[in-house]
């Protein structure tokens, strides 16, 4: 997919999904809330997978990636998931301090590393070297 077609379409993708719940009575979402928590938390729990095995270099930015989807991964996996199972209430508060430290470190950390990397995006490259003299061109012995 092109660049420049991407933004377009996350946005229109967004305004259908929005536009898809806005049509669906409120007794129903709260059915499917719990679902769409557990949802959003094994993805984040997946991009936390995703990235800790094919990460090869750590920066500030990576990390504060990874530590954000750690958050959200805990914090939505155990909204959702306490509909299903029976999670006591102490484990509950433990899972929501760890999503809390993790943000607490991961945003700090993702903040820094954008403004590290704006920063470095905003240097003006270094300069090429200078092209070698060309050769001479060999003339033909019939040239006049």
């Amino acid at each position: 997919m092109r660049p420049r077609y991407a933004i377009p379409l996350i946005a229109g993708t967004v305004l259908a999904v929005y536009l898809i719940l806005s049509t669906i009575e409120e007794d129903t979402k709260e059915r499917s809330d719990p679902y769409l928590l557990l949802f959003i938390g094994l993805t984040f729990t997946g991009c936390m997978a995703i990235t800790l095995i094919y990460t090869r270099s750590w920066t500030l930015r990576s990390a504060g990636v990874l530590l954000t989807m750690a958050g959200d991964g805990v914090l939505y996996s155990f909204s959702g998931g306490r509909h299903f199972l029976d999670i006591a209430p102490a484990t509950l508060e433990r899972m929501t301090d760890l999503a809390r430290s993790c943000f607490f470190v991961g945003a700090p950390l993702l903040l820094i590393g954008l403004i590290a990397w704006i920063w470095r995006v905003r240097e003006p490259p270094p300069e090429p070297l200078a092209d070698p003299a060309p050769e001479p061109t060999q003339r033909s012995a019939e040239a006049p």
